[in-house]
């Protein structure tokens, strides 16, 4: 009689529920898309961060289960010259306003003279109690502009320094590799 207890006690238990890991995620998303993703897409795609999603599919790609092929970004990332970044949503104000002020200060002074360097460092003072978290940036901006002031003749060559680039960086695409 205990015995079958015990064997409808089993035949009632359920398997246990499977929670896919993030490595599980990322594979089946790239392996059921109809086309190579991107790095960011599958981030996307499964909730996870985008550097995770590399972390795990560089170890998938070594095993052979992923593929990785390289090619140009199709957006281009803008590159501010003065604090050498990036331009994203959370330094975007910051570049806008260097690149319009600085501007409005080099224009209005010569380049010589000690009020442009008194009127930079003025603006660079209230950059940084405006934007804090950017202080090396801001910091190494207003020496490099300060510097190109003094070893340059013109004021265009002085403006190069200002405006974005854009740049085209390589992203990862992931598909599904040969050991798949």
């Amino acid at each position: 009689m205990a015995a079958d207890k015990k064997s409808k006690k089993k035949q009632k238990e359920k398997p246990p529920i499977k929670i896919a890991t993030p490595p599980d995620k990322v594979y089946q998303c790239v392996v059921s898309a109809p086309k190579p993703l991107t790095t960011s897409e599958i981030a996307q795609k499964t909730g996870l961060d985008s550097k995770k999603v590399y972390r795990i599919c560089t170890p998938l790609e070594k095993k052979g289960l992923l593929e990785k092929v390289k090619k140009p970004r199709e957006k281009p990332l803008f590159f501010s010259l003065i604090i050498r970044q990036i331009m994203h949503a959370g330094n975007h104000d910051l570049i806008t306003t260097l690149n319009t002020e600085l501007r409005i200060i080099i224009r209005k002074n010569e380049l010589r003279d000690p009020r442009m360097e008194r009127a930079l460092r003025k603006f660079f003072a209230n950059m940084l109690r405006t934007y804090p978290q950017y202080r090396n940036a801001i910091n190494s901006g207003m020496e490099r502009l300060i510097g190109t002031i003094n070893r340059t003749n013109t004021k265009d060559e002085v403006l190069e320094l200002l405006g974005l680039r854009p740049s085209y960086p390589e992203v990862c695409i992931w598909k599904p590799g040969p050991g798949h």
